[in-house]
């Protein structure tokens, strides 16, 4: 018995299978760069209250994702966003990097986040943690 769980889980690893509650690390999917645009939306907007008339930051990678099986998927990843020609107002929510041009001397920021994703509950998404440093 112990050999064979032993063997399902190494198959499990190699095909790609999940194991509840371990972290492992994964490529950028849809529902990576979906929790990455969440995290930007929201530290746009904590940037807006913090600073009126702030430019809004423009998602440009998404480096070290990683996921996590708990009760949804907990999803921590490494974003780099970078200040934009767009103001910093909710309607650039999800803006792409051809909606929202990065500016040439635009402020660029690294930020480690951690978004929880549970499909059944609204909203979908929620920013669990965030560290943003300037680059």
């Amino acid at each position: 018995m112990f050999v064979a769980s032993v063997l399902l889980f190494l198959v499990a690893s190699v095909y790609g299978g999940v194991m509840p509650g371990g972290i492992q690390e994964v490529r950028v999917t849809e529902n990576i760069r979906n929790a990455a645009h969440f995290a930007t939306d929201t530290i746009n907007a904590e940037n807006k209250q913090k600073q009126r008339g702030s430019k809004w930051h423009t998602l440009i990678s998404i480096n070290n994702p990683r996921q996590q099986v708990v009760n949804g998927f907990l999803y921590r990843m490494e974003i780099t966003l970078k200040e934009s020609e767009c103001r910093n107002q909710e309607s650039h929510n999800g803006a792409t990097i051809t909606e929202c041009p990065p500016r040439d001397n635009g402020a660029t920021k690294k930020c480690n986040v951690k978004v929880w994703h549970q499909h059944q509950r609204i909203p979908e998404y929620t920013l669990e943690r965030e560290e943003c440093f300037d680059i």
